[in-house]
């Protein structure tokens, strides 16, 4: 008799969180490529009003100016926190060496040349899948620990 196993029933238990994890992960850097894509059509379908207004704003902002982006250096709470602890490994030091790159940049009061600024393309929300996944376990937490059992208080 056939058995089917899901990914965590019968696999030995450390092995199933792995293939949860890879599968976790796959998934959110599909949705970090959709949100970049998705990005991208953003600022192609501007108004040439609108993309004047938004090149002005980007172009005199600082953080592109020595190589950030706007995730870089967004506001940190404890969502954004776990947000960059989850990031791949790869990320997280593409994200470090611009971090490390800018303080010295700003330290000796310096900015890139202006091809190696970043650029509207380049500067897609790559957090927002993440910050998406934890607010959304953080709402399904909270109603677990607001939980009332029927057959507790009937």
């Amino acid at each position: 008799m056939a058995k089917f196993v899901s990914f965590t029933v019968g696999v030995e238990p450390r092995v199933g969180g792995l293939l949860n994890t890879a599968l976790r992960m796959t998934t959110l850097r599909s949705a970090v490529a959709k949100a970049s894509e998705a990005w991208k059509m953003k600022i192609a379908q501007r108004s040439p009003f609108e993309k004047t207004i938004k090149d002005f704003n980007f172009n005199t902002g600082y953080y592109n100016q020595i190589g950030l982006r706007w995730h870089d250096i967004m506001p940190r709470n404890a969502v954004v926190e776990e947000a960059f602890r989850r990031l791949p490994r790869e990320e997280r030091e593409d994200m470090d060496f611009r971090l490390a790159r800018a303080t010295l940049l700003s330290a000796n009061k310096t900015i890139l040349p202006k091809e190696e600024w970043t650029k509207q393309e380049e500067d897609v929300p790559y957090l927002d899948p993440y910050i998406k996944l934890i607010e959304r376990e953080l709402r399904d937490k909270a109603d677990w620990d607001n939980f009332i059992s029927p057959r507790t208080y009937p």
